[in-house]
Formats: structure tokens, sequence, C-alpha cells
């Protein structure tokens, strides 16, 4: 089937209406907050392909969650012309558009998005921690917050979790840098009892003392080299699309497997209200955040 070409009308009880060209499949639709709009989707194709309104699961009708109307329903297969679908049901937007003339409510989670919670643990976000982070305290109630939109939109919520041996090269002690922290089964380890904990698996970091800061990753301290963690394949089975990361350190573990999301595939998005930086170097969170947007993670 080839779409020549979408249309999008988006209308409400204002006395409003804007239309825009679209590309064809590239714009799913969710419930969202903007209560009394309707999306209006007209698709022409060309003549000599089938029709797009035919059967479920073609084009736009595999991305449609919410109850639909189409009229008419088909037109014969081989011949030139329109499909109008009205899109109704709980407050329907559209999720993405490249147009400016289209300014809705983008739900952020659906059941494609995973919200990856990086190593939000009493040694990074306690004041007791050995490694504290500044501002890790507004960092827990922004990250509840999404973890209680994630979970109501049925998207996949996966945490981090640092968990070194005592001994290892990552600490100060053996040559490293950092100071002991998130010792495996140490309360510095555990996760912050203010953390909103779903039902949802862990993945650890730096057991046996594997070196990394990344989610993804982990990096043989001797060789240097890098092994998966579970987080790429967990991912994958789940159909994830989208990888929304928040947690503790911007500089570090979350700058990293931003990087390694993006490198993998994934849109990804970094909530900033979400995370904070160690700045072990004043102005270390700053030029992360610039990194990343260079490498064409968005920074929200």
């Amino acid at each position: 089937m080839l779409i020549a070409s979408v249309r999008v009308r988006v209308s409400s009880s204002a006395p409003s209406e804007r239309t825009s060209p679209l590309a064809a499949g590239a714009y799913p639709l969710g419930a969202g907050a903007n209560s009394g709009y309707h999306v209006h989707i007209e698709r022409k194709w060309r003549s000599g392909s089938a029709s797009p309104c035919q059967g479920e699961g073609r084009g736009f009708e595999s991305l449609l969650p919410l109850q639909r109307t189409t009229d008419p329903a088909t037109w014969p297969s081989g011949k030139a012309g329109v499909c109008k679908t009205l899109i109704t049901g709980s407050n329907p937007v559209v999720a993405s558009t490249s147009s400016p003339s289209l300014q809705l409510p983008v739900p952020l989670f659906n059941a494609t998005t995973a919200l990856i919670v990086v190593d939000i643990q009493n040694d990074f976000a306690h004041p007791s921690g050995s490694l504290h982070v500044p501002g890790a305290d507004a960092v827990i109630a922004s990250a509840n917050r999404l973890l209680s939109e994630a979970a109501s939109a049925s998207a996949v919520i996966i945490y981090t979790q640092d968990w070194h041996p005592l001994h290892t090269p990552h600490f100060v002690s053996d040559g490293g840098i950092w100071p002991v922290h998130c010792v495996g089964n140490s309360w510095g380890a555990r996760f912050h009892e203010e953390l909103f904990m779903a039902d949802a698996p862990v993945v650890r970091k730096g057991v046996d003392g594997a070196d990394g800061y990344s989610g993804f990753t982990t990096r043989d301290p001797q060789s240097g080299d890098q092994q998966p963690t579970t987080l790429e394949a967990r991912l994958h089975d789940a159909s994830i699309r989208r990888c929304v990361i928040i947690g503790l350190a911007t500089d570090y573990c979350v700058k990293e497997t931003a990087l390694d999301a993006q490198r993998l595939g994934f849109e990804t998005i970094v909530a900033r209200e979400a995370v904070a930086a160690v700045n072990l170097n004043p102005g270390d969170g700053e030029r992360a955040f610039s990194e990343m947007a260079l490498a064409g993670i968005q920074i929200d």
C-alpha cells in the first residue's frame, strides 16, 4: 500500500480549526488532558494501490488505541480515493507533529515507552550517603510523579542499581576517583525509601567489580572489554521505541545511559526536572546536557 498524502484537521468546541500535512504512519494518538478535541484524518492513496481503510493493523489503524468511526469504511481496491477517519474517545491528541500549527499536549508515556530510573539509591540520594548528589530530594519528587504517570499509561518501568563489591578500581581506595559507595547489600546500595518502587525489573551495574556508568553496558576494569547488561534485551522484548531517562547523576550514569539508548536506536528523552548532577568539576551537569543534545537526545 502506497499512501500519497495524509491530512489532519484538529477541531474543538472553540472556534479554531487547523490543518497540517503529515507524513503517513508517523503519528500515533493517545489519551491526553486536552478535552474537547476531535482528530480528523484524511488519507489519499494512488490509483492501483490497495485501500488503506481496509482491515485492522494497516497504516494508522494499528496505531490508534482509541475508538474510531470510518466513513466510508472502504473504497474499491485499485482506484484512487480518500479514507476519512474521525478519531473519538478519551480526549484524543496528536502525539507528535512536524508542524508548529498543531500545538496540542503530547503524552509522554504509552505502552511502547520505557521509563528508566537510574540509581536513585541512598548513597546518591540521601544526605547521609557517601556520594550525595545535591538536588536529589527534588529528583525523587519528580521521579515519583513520572513513575505514577508511566504506570497509569502502561509504560514499561525499569530501575538501574549500582551494586559494587567492597574493593573495585572504581573506588579511590583502590586507585579510582570515587569514594566507596553502593556496596552490594549495604544501606547505601538500597533504593531511597521515598522512591516509589513499582513491580518492575532491576538492572544492576558494577557487580563483580565491573566498571562503567551506563545501564546498558559494563566494562572489565583490566581489559576494558565491554559487556551488555540485560537492559537492551528487556527493551526489545517489550517492543520499546522510546526511553525516558531520569535519576542520578546527570553527568555520569544518566548521561551514559542516555547516550547508549540513543546509539541503540531508541528515541531518547532525558527529563531535566528529574535528574541532578554531581558536578565533580563546576559545570559538568550543563556540559552533559549539551553533549546529550548534540547526540540527538531530547532534553525535556
